[in-house]
């Protein structure tokens, strides 16, 4: 199977919240609380230390650059304060990882399954 096929499909699945393998399991317990092995076919989420790592940095990057572009848009298009401008972002910067979590550790959670398989 080709990379980039099994990379989009095992992201896929896991933008759903769903396992990568079967599509049918639940990746999360709880809204924060991973399932370590599927319900459905018993596959181990994140087998290996520190592989949840790769879903922080992930995230991260996806935030930052969310909040790049909206600052650039935010500044070109309105005459707000820079100030308020900033201290809108960083509310932002503190709340999207908790609302973006669950899905970009599953999407997560999808690449390393298509990584492995093609």
């Amino acid at each position: 199977m080709a990379l980039l096929p099994a990379l989009l499909r095992g992201a896929w699945s896991g933008a759903r919240l769903r396992c990568p393998r079967c599509g049918q399991g639940r990746i999360f317990r709880t809204r924060f609380t991973a399932n370590r092995l599927c319900p459905a076919c018993g596959y181990e989420f994140l087998a290996g230390r520190g592989e949840f790592t790769g879903a922080l940095m992930l995230a991260q990057g996806v935030i930052m650059v969310a909040a790049a572009i909206a600052y650039v848009v935010i500044r070109a298009r309105t005459d707000w304060d820079s100030t308020l401008v900033g201290v809108g972002l960083i509310a932002f910067l503190v709340l999207a990882p908790l609302v973006s979590y669950a899905r970009l550790k599953g999407i997560w959670i999808g690449i390393l399954y298509g990584s492995s398989r093609a």
